[in-house]
């Protein structure tokens, strides 16, 4: 998300917020092949990276709403 928002004037959080589905993207292909290579990722506080791997209930319940 730091690489994705550097060259804007906003707060990170600001940006990840107005610009969630393209926020999504980078951070489902980061978290896909952390998971290929058997890495754990970890919540924290209201985050939860599960929500981000293409097999989640979130996302396949997020895709059905917008598509």
């Amino acid at each position: 998300m730091l690489s994705a928002t550097a060259l804007a004037g906003a707060p990170m959080a600001d940006l990840i917020d107005r610009h969630r589905p393209l926020m999504h993207a980078p951070a489902a292909e980061v978290f896909a092949v952390a998971d290929r290579l058997g890495r754990r990722l970890e919540p924290f506080d209201a985050f939860e990276p599960r929500a981000y791997l293409p097999e989640s209930p979130e996302r396949s319940g997020r895709r059905r709403r917008t598509g």
